[in-house]
């Protein structure tokens, strides 16, 4: 949150790599729910650095990694959060397009 609000892409690289290191612990088989929560932060997380930094990749994987997270949520029931998933998804391939003009 704190390089987001300062857009900081140094500040948004580190709470990547903090997520990297959360995701290496919580598998997807071993804690799926805290994998599912942690995958989407970082996605937010990539697509934020891709907007800040006009790079496309990130904001690729971001997208990857919300569309991961909410995938987890259909297979497991929680349709409750189409809409957020959707926003998000929505809103970053948007960013992506305005990086690819």
């Amino acid at each position: 949150i704190l390089g987001t609000k300062r857009k900081d892409p140094a500040l948004v690289r580190a709470a990547i790599d903090a997520f990297d290191l959360a995701l290496a612990e919580w598998t997807r088989d071993r804690v799926p729910y805290d994998w599912a929560v942690a995958t989407n932060n970082r996605g937010g997380a990539r697509v934020e650095l891709g907007t800040l930094t006009a790079d496309p990749a990130p904001l690729r994987a971001g997208i990857a990694d919300i569309e991961a997270a909410w995938d987890y949520d259909r297979q497991t029931g929680g349709t409750g959060y189409d809409d957020y998933y959707r926003k998000r998804i929505e809103a970053a391939k948007q960013a992506l397009e305005k990086i690819a003009e």
